[in-house]
């Protein structure tokens, strides 16, 4: 399910990328980042993936 999350958001980020400013892109790929290692901690917590 996380997995499918990343994708959209790769997805999102490759089709904004030629609306968004560089530098909000990077803000927001920064932000997805440590939102995916979020994910993958409280997947090895709860041992349910």
């Amino acid at each position: 399910m996380f997995e499918t999350i990343i994708r959209f958001w790769q997805d999102t980020i490759k089709k904004s990328s030629k609306l968004m400013p560089q530098v909000n892109l990077r803000i927001v790929q920064k932000q997805i980042s440590s939102a995916h290692s979020e994910l993958l901690l409280l997947s090895k917590d709860k041992d349910e993936f």
